[in-house]
Order: C-alpha cells, then sequence, then structure tokens
C-alpha cells in the first residue's frame, strides 16, 4: 500500500502568515489486499481465497483523498 502527500506553503505577508494547501491520498495504488488461502488439507476449498479483507481491521481500505488549506498566524 502506497501512501502520497503533498504540501505547498504560500507566504501572505512579510510576517510569518502563510497559507498552507494539502493533499493526501491513502492506498494511492488501490490494490486489493487478499486475506491468506484456505489451509485445509483435504478440504474442497484448500487454497482458495474467499475474502479480501476484515473491514474491522481496515484491510479493505479503499483509495482515499483528502484535502486541506491551513493558515498559520
Amino acid at each position: 500500500m502506497i501512501d502520497l502527500s503533498v504540501f505547498k506553503d504560500l507566504p501572505i505577508s512579510s510576517d510569518r502568515r502563510r497559507l498552507q494547501l494539502r493533499a493526501e491520498i491513502f492506498n494511492l495504488s488501490n490494490r486489493p489486499q487478499f486475506n491468506i488461502p484456505n489451509a485445509g488439507i483435504g478440504d474442497p476449498g484448500a487454497g482458495r481465497i474467499s475474502s479480501a479483507g476484515e473491514p474491522f481491521f481496515f484491510q479493505r481500505t479503499s483509495r482515499q483523498i483528502q484535502l486541506a488549506v491551513k493558515f498559520y498566524f
């Protein structure tokens, strides 16, 4: 999983005031994270992957993008 953050500072005046533009992307490649295959020997479903993660453990997180503007004064 690849996460990416991009920041840009824009000075507003001669003071320490500035505006910061931010973009953060989580799971940039948006690839699925599959669970471990069924390891039951003799089971007809042995070696099969039947699910792609548990939402409770955030293993199935899809791509998320958040944008923000911060004002420093």
